[in-house]
């Protein structure tokens, strides 16, 4: 069957991401960022809890639409896993035009980060902003193909026991009553996982 395997991977309790734009336009903008007790690693930007792209140096280019631009934006250790601390991470909606702001700045969400629709390993990692997960409180529900898990630590996970080539992975956060916390991101949908040579 598929189980779930915790990675033990370093905390970087004090590694800090800021960005220090203020100021954004319709279009390319120039992003830069400041980053602190960290070597090694990779800027995630997800967008709208869909779009994945990864950066190794502070300052690049990203593009904004007119209207609500909500991005994710966390540091990565050298493996490419995300590293789960309140200043490792920020979260901003940037409103080209005038337009009323359409996103929950406050409210918990849950970010589906990997596996990615292709991988020769598949790691399940998340990302969780204003909500944690545990025993006694709020949960994540995973469902891997038929299999159905509930994880209460905020950590990476190797999957194993995948034999298909073609997975859906799904994400819920629920509350401690098991229903799913409201919010745009908090329920993944089945997201599909091609898993390329397979052995694990």
């Amino acid at each position: 069957g598929i189980t779930l395997l915790e990675i033990k991977a370093e905390e970087y309790n004090n590694a800090t991401l800021k960005l220090s734009t203020k100021q954004f336009k319709e279009g390319v903008n120039d992003l830069s960022f400041n980053i602190e007790n960290i070597s090694n690693y990779n800027i995630a930007i997800l967008e709208n809890n869909y779009t994945l792209s990864f950066f190794d140096t502070p300052h690049f280019k990203k593009e904004f639409l007119y209207g609500n631009n909500v991005f994710l934006a966390f540091l990565t250790d050298q493996n490419k896993l995300s590293v789960k601390k309140n200043k490792a991470h920020l979260l901003k909606n940037v409103i080209i035009g005038d337009m009323d702001p359409l996103f929950n700045m406050n409210q918990p969400h849950l970010f589906y980060y990997l596996p990615q629709p292709e991988t020769s390993k598949p790691i399940l990692d998340f990302y969780l902003v204003n909500t944690s997960i545990s025993a006694t409180e709020n949960k994540l529900k995973v469902t891997i193909n038929n299999t159905e898990f509930i994880i209460d630590k905020w950590a990476a996970y190797t999957i194993k026991g995948l034999t298909k080539t073609n997975n859906t992975i799904r994400l819920q956060l629920l509350d401690k009553n098991g229903n799913t916390i409201d919010g745009p991101f908090n329920d993944s949908g089945d997201r599909s996982v091609v898993v390329k040579n397979s052995i694990n």
